[in-house]
């Protein structure tokens, strides 16, 4: 084998080498993804579970509509249910959480939420100045909704 031969040969490793390399860290990169995800998701349910309470307070059928006539701890309420969705559907909406494993868990959950605190969120915008709050629950509800009653599942 002469110098020129070696000198391939070496090359042709080293390109496996870092061929593998890339492979691997790719791999690497797929599982901290998915492991990030299921974190991310396993937060967003701990989270969700927690304001569970609250959430069945405000969709019972003696809360108020208007929150007009809400009391503050009701108000309060459907301020922390309004949050916990608004960021389970912005990690939805941002791809750091699969659409359709939310959706399988908690669509109906978000279009009966959102359907019971609009008014209270509308209110909100308009007394803090801030027109785009709650948008990512406003709109992922909508998208469930749509989604609902494609499958003949809106009740």
């Amino acid at each position: 084998m002469d110098a020129d031969e070696i000198l391939a040969l070496g090359t042709l490793v080293l390109a496996g080498a870092t061929g593998s390399l890339v492979l691997a860290t790719l791999c690497q990169l797929r599982l901290t993804r998915k492991a990030l995800e299921l974190d991310g998701l396993s937060r967003v349910i701990d989270e969700v579970d927690r304001v569970h309470a609250q959430r069945d307070a405000v969709l019972a059928p003696g809360f108020p509509a208007d929150p007009n006539r809400a009391s503050p701890d009701q108000i309060e309420q459907a301020r922390v249910v309004t949050n916990a969705m608004n960021r389970l559907a912005y990690l939805v909406q941002k791809d750091l959480l699969r659409e359709k494993l939310v959706r399988d868990l908690y669509a109906e959950s978000m279009v009966i939420t959102w359907d019971k605190v609009q008014e209270y969120v509308k209110s909100d915008r308009q007394r803090r100045g801030a027109p785009r709050r709650a948008a990512h629950f406003e709109k992922q509800a909508e998208r469930f909704r749509r989604w609902l009653s494609k499958e003949g599942l809106l009740r």
